[in-house]
């Protein structure tokens, strides 16, 4: 389908609820659809009989449903959190990683011009490298995230709200939980992947107790995981794995270029493969 062809009318519904009266245009589209990937197209939505200016922004996410994401993230066994102070340093590493086998990567928005980095790593790297943003505690950060490319959002706690609009557009939120009162909180929200934040100090023994009680729940551990309790935490129940500074320490990359990633990436992926 190309741009004109997308340009050439309003939409009436793109699986939104919409109230009497509403239309969507599609505005600023980028068909960036290669092999196994789709757009996310961001539009106005206009009530008939408003001025020009009573628009609100709104999504449609036409990647992958989120429970899709969440399989493909736990197939990769680990994201990378490619916290960096420089933008283009992020993109450089991140690149770098993905080239040594790592498959989803997330930039979380502490990242001075995060947006940025998210966009640029999808345009570069291959559609079946996961990208996604981290530490979204905003709806700004929420529509930056989207407009950007990302294909999962991932909070340092449980917002009601964002996981809501989340939901409403079809894209996988992780949110970050700690205590069994914030599981119960997020079930009820109709979440199944969590963020177990922070995984350590508590560390696997916590992870497996709290599953006791929430079996069925997919827990994320982040914070502290690395290579040398990657096997403890799968073997206490974790779904997937984030690390940090273990695939992308920020003073070591400044001081040695992004080119230090390449054997942590590897050493992560070797702790992470599934026992034989």
């Amino acid at each position: 389908m190309g741009r004109a062809l997308l340009e050439t009318g309003m939409l009436s519904n793109l699986g939104q609820t919409h109230t009497p009266g509403r239309r969507i245009g599609l505005e600023g589209v980028k068909d960036r659809r290669r092999a196994r990937d789709c757009p996310i197209f961001w539009n106005r939505v206009a009530h008939s009989g408003s001025n020009p200016q009573n628009v609100e922004l709104s999504y449609v996410n036409v990647k992958g449903a989120p429970e899709k994401v969440a399989r493909r993230l736990e197939e990769r066994r680990v994201i990378g959190i490619a916290r960096l102070r420089d933008p283009e340093l992020v993109v450089e590493a991140a690149a770098v990683a993905a080239a040594h086998g790592l498959g989803a990567i997330e930039v979380p928005f502490t990242v001075p011009r995060a947006a940025y980095s998210i966009a640029a790593l999808r345009e570069r790297l291959e559609p079946d490298i996961v990208i996604g943003a981290g530490t979204i505690r905003t709806r700004i950060e929420f529509q930056d995230a989207l407009r950007a490319g990302a294909e999962f959002l991932v909070a340092p706690g449980l917002n009601p709200e964002l996981v809501k609009a989340a939901q409403s557009v079809g894209v996988l939120m992780v949110p970050g939980v700690y205590t069994a009162s914030e599981v119960e909180l997020a079930l009820s929200l109709g979440l199944w992947l969590l963020k177990l934040f922070p995984a350590v100090p508590a560390g696997p023994e916590y992870l497996a107790a709290l599953r006791q009680p929430f079996p069925d729940v997919r827990f994320m551990p982040t914070g502290g995981v690395g290579p040398e309790n990657a096997a403890a935490f799968f073997g206490a129940g974790a779904a997937v794995l984030a690390m940090g500074s273990s695939i992308f320490p920020q003073r070591r990359i400044e001081a040695e270029g992004p080119r230090v990633v390449a054997e942590l990436t590897e050493a992560a992926l070797r702790a992470v493969a599934p026992a034989a």
